[in-house]
């Protein structure tokens, strides 16, 4: 027997079901509790309310540790690299290369993606959405652009009348082509992916999901203002007419507008708005929290090919729990545990003050204002006849407890010990002298922890891009233009059309391109690239073009953008010994005259043209007298066709006449 389909009532009661269920289980949990906890912590809010401000003292070792880690793994602009699944994509993957990357800056990718790795690194996940976006708008046609249409609606209308002679006295006059030529045209001001971050707080899930391949449904809340709701073309007329606020805004916030702060004004209402993807129906909705039995959008197939638009950067895993942990909930009591100490210390230490113990009848105003100065060599009168030891003497006071110093830096030991963020990576210089080996040792387990943070921020990077890509195949208009920087540093721009980008592609990030740059790091691996290189640079090796080594050393290594200035010759002219350029096109050398003079008589051992001997490593009695004792081909041959040498003789030969022409 078929399953009877829900109706839309019952699907929108069921779907607030879902959403009223994911509330519960999240207070249950105390993940909200958590998260706001985690917030106040790395911003400073360590303390309840109802101390003085005389007891607060917070070493905030949790905004420390967060803005350690962030910068050290998403500081920078990713470098993507796009690899085809098949040979039939090679070209379309170095265009889409171009295009992902040249996007991530143009349309403000990194921004957002640094707003969620701090989510990432503080509640231990952070979201991101990706959508397309396609707007038009409309702008006034220019008199050159009226003028342009003009004379081809005119040019139509000649065309017309010859054609159809009959028809000449119906044709519209040249008033009325162009009064129907309109006034304003419509342009697309923007048709590209987005990539946005939401709030930790704002996305719901299926509680009883572990991980993102066991999710039932997920869904966004999206707060909006009357206005919002009404002018959105998407929704629903009549359920915008049904949906009630559930919210008002802060009368704290508005106290300057008190009185426009009124039940019946909508300007401080706020609605809660969920948009809903079920994920095993393949189906998105949207719907008001509250009023009515409407959806604003009913539910519909999922608008993109890869399903939902939501990325999470999970943090350290918790077995059979959907949520991970961040940086900040293992520090957390020993976040409170240090600035009780440090608030302990700060009261000892006032217990510490100097205080004096006077008989007020032995001393006069000016005696008591002597007294309380602080100037050397005072003189202070004292009234009376008694013993100067009872008219003053200093009040007993307690010596601070080491013990508590001592408390101070084992905490802080163990806060390095829990997140892993020691002294160096915080740029502070140890109190214990340690040996280049222990600081080595310690550095590389922090650079563990960090490579582990790093390798799943460049994964969501590479699915970002990846579906900014299938974005881009699925929903874009028209052709557009994207820019690449050169070999000289300078950027260059291309055209490419939507079919220029389709495909199937596997998405990678270099590894650390994100990471800050240290320049003299650059420096040293461009300075051993080049001794590593330089025993392999003899031209007649013809190994290796150590025109380009430099240029790629002084780039990349010195961040010179233009190499080619500090480099004699022109760009295309080949180091000595190398064949020249005529030599590498796809044409054979040997069909130059002056090539295939030169390589007959390397051939035959003959002297050059100049009348200098043979370059040295010709064969006694040249290479026809070592091919007529190896075979074929027979020296007359050669003589006759000099390309019917083997390879590796031939190419050592070309090596050589590079060298003499060259010279």
């Amino acid at each position: 027997m078929a399953r009877r389909s829900k109706s839309k009532k019952e699907l929108l009661r069921t779907y607030r079901d879902r959403i009223a269920a994911a509330k519960g289980f999240r207070k249950k949990e105390g993940l909200d509790d958590l998260w706001c906890r985690l917030k106040d912590l790395y911003r400073g809010k360590h303390f309840p309310a109802g101390l003085t401000d005389e007891d607060k003292i917070a070493v905030n070792i949790c905004f420390a540790t967060i803005n350690v880690i962030g910068p050290s793994i998403a500081v920078n602009y990713p470098k993507i690299v796009v690899n085809p699944t098949g040979p039939e994509h090679s070209d379309a993957a170095e265009i889409v290369e171009a295009v992902v990357n040249y996007w991530w800056r143009r349309y403000d990718v990194l921004p957002e993606f640094q707003r969620a790795v701090k989510d990432f690194l503080i509640f231990g996940f952070g979201w991101l959405k990706t959508g397309y976006r396609f707007v038009e708008e409309e702008v006034p046609r220019g008199a050159d652009e009226i003028e342009a249409e003009f004379e081809r609606l005119r040019d139509e209308a000649d065309a017309y009348a010859v054609a159809r002679p009959e028809l000449a006295g119906e044709l519209p006059t040249d008033e009325e082509l162009r009064a129907s030529i309109p006034a304003t045209k419509k342009i697309i001001s923007h048709d590209a992916p987005f990539v946005e971050r939401v709030s930790p707080e704002d996305v719901y899930v299926d509680p009883e999901a572990t991980s993102m391949q066991d999710l039932k449904w997920i869904a966004q809340r999206v707060i909006k203002t009357h206005d919002e709701l009404v002018e959105d073309p998407n929704y629903n007329p009549s359920a915008v007419r049904k949906a009630k606020p559930d919210s008002r805004a802060d009368e704290e916030t508005f106290a300057p507008a008190r009185s426009l702060f009124e039940p019946d004004n909508k300007d401080f209402c706020r609605y809660t708005i969920w948009e809903f993807y079920d994920l095993r129906t393949g189906t998105m909705c949207v719907f008001a929290d509250e009023g009515g039995d409407e959806f604003l959008i009913d539910p519909t197939p999922q608008p993109y090919v890869f399903g939902h638009p939501f990325v999470m950067l999970r943090n350290y895993e918790v077995p059979d729990s959907f949520y991970p942990m961040g940086e900040l909930e293992a520090l957390e009591p020993l976040q409170h545990e240090l600035n009780m100490t440090r608030t302990a210390m700060f009261n000892d230490r006032k217990q510490f003050r100097r205080a004096w113990l006077i008989r007020e009848s032995a001393f006069d105003e000016a005696g008591r204002a002597a007294i309380r100065s602080d100037v050397d060599n005072r003189v202070i009168p004292v009234q009376g006849t008694g013993p100067l030891e009872d008219a003053i003497a200093p009040l007993p006071t307690h010596q601070p407890n080491p013990q508590l110093y001592q408390d101070t830096e084992i905490i802080q030991n163990d806060a390095i010990l829990v997140s892993g963020v020691n002294e160096y990576m915080h740029g502070v210089l140890p109190e214990i002298r340690r040996t280049a080996t222990e600081a080595a040792i310690i550095q590389d387990i922090a650079n563990a922890r960090a490579a582990d943070k790093l390798a799943k921020v460049e994964a969501a990077i590479g699915e970002i891009g990846r579906r900014m890509v299938m974005l881009a195949q699925q929903y874009m208009h028209e052709g557009q233009v994207a820019q690449i920087v050169g070999d000289n540093g300078l950027p260059h721009h291309f055209y490419f059309e939507p079919s220029d980008i389709q495909g199937e592609f596997l998405f990678e990030v270099v590894g650390g391109s994100t990471q800050p740059k240290n320049d003299m790091q650059r420096r040293q691996a461009a300075m051993q690239l080049l001794q590593t290189l330089a025993p392999f640079g003899d031209p007649n090796l013809g190994l290796i073009n150590m025109r380009e080594v430099i240029k790629y050393a002084l780039r990349d290594g010195f961040g010179i953008k233009d190499p080619e200035r500090f480099l004699a010759g022109q760009p295309d002219q080949l180091p000595l010994g190398m064949p020249p350029d005529d030599m590498l096109n796809d044409e054979d050398p040997a069909d130059d005259p002056a090539i295939r003079a030169a390589l007959i008589d390397q051939v035959s051992g003959a002297a050059s043209p100049a009348g200098a001997p043979s370059p040295a490593g010709a064969p006694p009695g040249g290479y026809l007298a070592q091919l007529a004792t190896e075979g074929e081909p027979t020296p007359e041959d050669v003589m006759a066709e000099p390309s019917a040498l083997p390879p590796g003789i031939r190419n050592q030969l070309l090596g050589q006449v590079g060298l003499q022409l060259n010279g």
